[in-house]
């Protein structure tokens, strides 16, 4: 199986809201670094990220896009590339 298999299995399984966050990496090229806080300040102004109702008090879009973020990560869709907030884009 390659690799581009089993990112399109695991992209099937993502919420929608992660969907249109995990497809904006087409925008960087393979194995570039970008710093976590502009991805995520890029995702709010494209008004992919917003705070949700539901949401503790006091929850800021960054936060809302910390966590669509580290769900990525956690589903090995991207990787953090380096200690100091980079990631490195596994497309």
């Amino acid at each position: 199986m390659l690799v581009a298999d089993v990112l399109s299995l695991s992209y099937e399984y993502l919420p929608p809201h992660l969907k249109q966050c995990f497809l904006y990496f087409a925008h960087y090229p393979e194995d570039y670094e970008v710093h976590v806080g502009t991805l995520v300040s890029d995702w709010i102004a494209e008004g992919m990220v917003m705070p949700v109702k539901h949401t503790e008090a006091g929850t800021t879009g960054e936060d809302v896009g910390q966590d669509y973020l580290e769900e990525l990560v956690k589903r090995s869709m991207v990787m953090v590339g380096t200690p100091n907030l980079k990631l490195m884009i596994l497309l």
